[in-house]
């Protein structure tokens, strides 16, 4: 669950269980399973007690900017998309570029409502 504009709290595509994963993003024609993982860490475990904590912002990253990773420094690559603060982290020293799921070779999946 994550904070919602006016502060209550929402279900997010973390979840573990298909159907609330399936509701969250939209996917009402997908066939999911009940429950997304195949084995849980430990006996007792309650698959809908998971959720996503957002990671803590450090910096801002900028288009054209430099993240220096000690024995490389990529350069960020604003790309928006489907998300407003998609990335994607060119490496010139080795033409290695990372980036997430800009690049998707199947079915595309961007039909989601609101996010353009």
């Amino acid at each position: 669950m994550l904070d919602t504009p006016t502060g209550g709290r929402a279900p997010e595509l973390g979840s573990l269980l298909g159907s609330t994963w399936a509701a969250g993003g939209g996917l009402h024609d997908f066939d999911l399973p009940p429950l997304l993982i195949s084995t849980v860490p430990h006996a007792g475990y309650d698959p809908s007690s998971y959720e996503l904590r957002p990671a803590r912002v450090t910096r801002q990253l900028h288009d054209g900017g430099r993240i220096d990773l000690g024995d490389r420094a990529p350069t960020v690559l604003h790309l928006p998309g489907h998300s407003p603060g998609s990335i994607a982290l060119f490496d010139e020293s080795d033409g290695t570029l990372f980036s997430g799921d800009v690049v998707y070779d199947d079915v595309l999946l961007d039909e989601l409502p609101d996010h353009r």
